[in-house]
């Protein structure tokens, strides 16, 4: 099933309207906190966890192009 840009909009707008849609979207971000709370406090170091995920993500970035061009090398087919 293709979705274009125009469906997606007309459905998030039906969507935001349902009171249940309006409820579960409340849930989600309490939710999502209390996992990452829960997943943080299982490492010996979080802050060490963090800023090595920040130092992982700079790098990512740092050298963009060069992983954009690698993974369309990869990405294309072979034949």
């Amino acid at each position: 099933m293709e979705i274009k840009t125009e469906q997606f909009t007309e459905l998030a707008k039906k969507e935001l309207k349902n009171e249940h849609s309006r409820l579960f979207l409340k849930l989600i971000p309490p939710v999502m906190k209390a996992k990452r709370d829960a997943g943080m406090g299982s490492l010996p170091d979080p802050a060490a966890a963090t800023a090595c995920g920040a130092a992982i993500r700079a790098e990512a970035l740092a050298r963009l192009p060069e992983l954009l061009e690698e993974f369309e090398k990869n990405a294309r087919p072979t034949g």
